[in-house]
């Protein structure tokens, strides 16, 4: 009998699912963390323009106490000739994304980021080397924080569109992920064309100040976080027509 009264005692905890203290959640229960979309944040920049006309080979900025595991993005834009580039943190080499040109005057912008999807941790200096003498370069350099997953590279419209028009407008990209950075930046021939109403995928992106600032009045630098973008591009408008580069970058957390 006793037995008896003791199956029929387990008889509710049994229908519930067997959930017992120490076993998972039931309905209407709060689940244990881990997994999930968590969000992107801009963490620091740093930028450097030494508005150089002497061929140099290298150019580069610092961060200081950069976090393991942060996306770091790094861009440069130069005059004159086609280069082989390699970014390095001192550490590690960062992988290249695709280059942008366009004609300017008998010369040539070009312009091409690189990133690092787990950051080395510490004070860190990423170094742009070109693998010949160029003019004009510079660097801007971005670390960018998630609350939950890794950083994966997502995409980038190729070819990245040069030309002497207005809008600078990028190729069309999609993006799929909640948790991400899209990079925005750019260069351009003539101080005096005043770019306005920067745009990616038809959202107003935040500016980057503290590298904008560095690196003077032709380049701004923008970012977009959290927001998808399906079929859009990036895109900045001239009061008038100049040569230019424009540089987009996507990354997805998961």
């Amino acid at each position: 009998m006793k037995r008896y009264l003791a199956i029929l005692a387990l008889l509710p905890l049994l229908a519930m699912g067997g959930r017992q203290q120490g076993m998972g959640p039931g309905p209407g229960m709060p689940a244990s963390a881990g997994g999930g979309g968590g969000t992107a944040s801009y963490v620091q920049s740093c930028g450097y323009n030494p508005n150089n006309s002497t061929s140099q080979t290298s150019i580069a900025c610092s961060l200081t106490s950069v976090a393991a595991g942060d996306l770091i993005t790094v861009c440069s834009t130069w005059l004159t000739s086609s280069q082989t580039i390699t970014v390095s943190d001192g550490t590690s080499t960062l992988t290249n994304g695709s280059a942008a040109y366009d004609g300017y005057s008998g010369n040539t912008f070009y312009g091409q980021c690189a990133y690092l999807l787990a950051a080395n941790s510490g004070n860190k200096t990423y170094t742009v080397t070109f693998s010949s003498g160029s003019v004009y370069e510079v660097i801007w350099v971005e670390e960018f924080h998630t609350t939950s997953g890794t950083w994966h590279y997502a995409t980038a419209p190729s070819p990245q569109v040069g030309g002497y028009l207005s809008p600078a407008t990028t190729n069309t990209f999609t993006t799929t992920g909640t948790n991400q950075v899209i990079t925005m930046g750019w260069e351009y021939a003539y101080v005096g064309a005043s770019p306005s109403g920067a745009s990616i995928g038809g959202n107003t992106p935040t500016l980057d100040s503290t590298a904008s600032s560095a690196i003077g009045s032709s380049q701004n630098k923008y970012y977009l976080l959290n927001i998808p973008v399906t079929g859009g591009s990036g895109s900045v408008t001239f009061t008038g027509s100049t040569y230019w580069v424009n540089l987009v970058m996507a990354y997805d957390a998961y």
